[in-house]
């Protein structure tokens, strides 16, 4: 009987007290809803309420989890939506002139060497949504054809 007590019974106990507490505790259920958000793409409310939860609990590793993968996912989707302003821009300069000149050729350049640079700095190990990796790597890969294209005729 006693050993039914100490391996059962007490590992019971414990269990249920910490997902009572977990439950039971703000900063976890901000954790928990922030790991909804994050595994549903909605990678800004997810970040939010991370950084809601460590206001809470600073040592809460659920939360710090969510927010650095939330932050690093939002950073490739920055890097995206701008590359999407950046090609827009080179295709204006491109159209708006029979013959590119040499100080609109240097504009595309230095647009591209930006881009590519961002690129590098992006942190691949954490982020595990593929399409959004791809689509920057897409970017990536654009811009970097664009450079040499136009260093080529400089």
């Amino acid at each position: 009987m006693v050993k039914l007590i100490k391996f059962v019974v007490i590992p019971l106990v414990l269990i249920g007290g910490a997902i009572l507490y977990l439950i039971l505790n703000p900063s976890y259920q901000k954790s928990v809803e922030a790991k909804l958000y994050y595994s549903m793409g909605e990678y800004q409310v997810a970040y939010k309420l991370a950084d809601e939860a460590l206001k809470m609990r600073e040592y809460n590793n659920m939360a710090f989890s969510i927010k650095t993968k939330s932050r690093l996912i939002l950073e490739f989707i920055n890097y995206n939506s701008e590359s999407d302003e950046f090609f827009k821009k080179i295709d204006r300069i491109i159209y708006s002139y029979n013959s590119v000149p040499r100080s609109e050729k240097i504009r595309i350049k230095m647009m591209c060497e930006v881009m590519i640079g961002r690129y590098e700095k992006l942190s691949f190990s954490l982020v595990d949504d593929e399409e959004i990796k791809e689509r920057a790597k897409y970017n990536y890969t654009k811009f970097d054809t664009i450079y040499k294209k136009v260093k080529e005729s400089l």
